[in-house]
């Protein structure tokens, strides 16, 4: 009789351990359905910080070239030749447009640059001198 009470009792102890394996496996599995899910978001977030900084490098290049215009000729906003009033162009895989207002000096500068969905701004504001030296007086980033 004793012998039947031990073979029972180990077939009782594999029946305890079968739902705790399938316990902790789930959570193993849900952990790691998790991280994965982690990931992705932060891979997402990243791609995107990555296209707005691209943006901003494409107002920046425009900020760069409007005062590189001003320099040539600082009324070609104002009906000069080649006009500069309002232009766009390629920077890489964005864009940027640039929009030159303001009759005399001081003159604004406000270049959007723009790369897939994310876009960026930058308003400049210069002075230009006599001899056509011009003095920038504030350069910011706009934000909506």
């Amino acid at each position: 009789m004793r012998s039947s009470f031990i073979v029972v009792l180990q077939r009782k102890s594999g029946v305890a351990a079968l739902p705790t394996i399938v316990i902790i496996a789930l959570i193993v599995f849900l952990a790691g359905i998790g991280m994965v899910g982690t990931g992705l978001v932060e891979n997402a977030v990243t791609f995107g910080e990555g296209e707005s900084r691209q943006a901003l490098y494409a107002a920046e290049t425009g900020v760069h070239d409007a005062i590189e215009r001003l320099v040539r000729n600082k009324d070609c906003n104002n009906g000069g030749s080649p006009s500069c009033a309002s232009y766009s162009f390629t920077v890489g895989s964005g864009s940027v447009s640039i929009t030159i207002t303001g009759a005399s000096s001081p003159k604004t500068i406000l270049a959007t640059g723009t790369k897939n969905n994310k876009t960026r701004r930058i308003q400049t504001v210069v002075a230009i001198d006599a001899n056509n030296k011009i003095t920038v007086s504030s350069w910011s980033e706009l934000t909506d």
